[in-house]
């Protein structure tokens, strides 16, 4: 489900109708970007992580994956949305590009 929502979000950036539709699903492409971020520490700790873990494992047989990443955020008391002065690898690397042609 995530990856078939990033395609989609993919898509309907190409052909929004406007700039905030399109601001709308940019918007929504960071949001998810922060989310999957913030699940790197998670799967890389298993000895803190192991019950949290298997309640993911748990919740994907039931859920979506989206669904059983986001359960699992809230599991860990962080945020669903990324702070403002967060910026994802895309944009990281469009900001670069950008003061690249500047020069």
């Amino acid at each position: 489900m995530l990856l078939d929502k990033m395609i989609g979000l993919s898509l309907f950036e190409r052909d929004a109708a406007d700039a905030g539709e399109k601001n709308a699903i940019l918007s929504e492409r960071r949001r998810l970007h922060w989310q999957q971020e913030q699940l790197i520490p998670f799967w890389s700790d298993a000895a803190s992580n192991g019950a949290l873990q298997r309640r993911y494992w748990e919740l994907l047989g039931s859920e979506s994956d989206l669904t059983a990443m986001q359960r699992t955020l809230e599991a860990m008391n962080l945020p669903l949305e990324p702070p403002t002065s967060w910026r994802s690898q895309a944009e990281k690397l469009a900001e670069e590009e950008a003061k690249q042609g500047q020069r």
